[in-house]
């Protein structure tokens, strides 16, 4: 069997959005029986060893999903050498993750940012002409040429629900919803 393509979310803490992103595509893939896909989470700032918020095991929960058993890790060079991809909550994080790992600015893109190009990517456009991709490492290659091409959106960020009410942890929640469903489609797709 082939090394699994190593998706890796990157938030501040590492106890909110990351987790909540990572745990929620794992789910998603296992649920369409997507495999060899390894999916981790850190932080720029880590709460390092910290669970999920009770707010995101709530979140979780409500909307079907089992909260996973979580511990904060720091986003250290090592670790954003070993992913394929990797996904920022912010714009702030990815130039975090770059400063961190200057070969990370290839892979690296907001979750928003991602899910809008591969959305784009998977469009048949007659004045764009796309290759076909040989392996999901080839197609992110292929996603990434595509900045510059898809529709500009109007805010990278997926806001921080931290120390916020439940109802900003279940905003984040569906919006993470949607945004990962852009994910699987690219992988399944691949």
């Amino acid at each position: 069997m082939s090394q699994p393509f190593r998706i890796l979310f990157v938030c501040t803490g590492n106890i909110c959005r990351s987790p909540m992103a990572e745990q929620m595509l794992r789910q998603k893939f296992a649920a369409r029986n997507i495999r060899n896909i390894e999916v981790s989470s850190a932080g720029v700032f880590a709460m390092v060893g910290e669970p999920i918020t009770p707010e995101v095991k709530v979140a979780l929960t409500q909307a079907g999903y089992k909260p996973e058993t979580h511990a904060a890790r720091q986003a250290t060079e090592a670790l954003l050498e070993t992913a394929h991809l990797i996904l920022t909550a912010t714009e702030e994080h990815r130039a975090q993750v770059v400063r961190t790992f200057t070969r990370a600015n290839r892979n690296s893109f907001t979750i928003k940012e991602f899910a809008n190009l591969a959305q784009f990517i998977e469009q048949p456009n007659p004045e764009i002409e796309m290759e076909k991709p040989a392996d999901l490492a080839d197609k992110l290659r292929i996603t990434a040429s595509a900045r510059g091409y898809a529709p500009e959106i109007s805010n990278y960020d997926v806001a921080d629900p931290y120390m916020l009410s439940q109802q900003v942890f279940d905003a984040t929640r569906d919006e993470l919803d949607t945004l990962l469903d852009a994910v699987v489609n690219w992988v399944a797709n691949g």
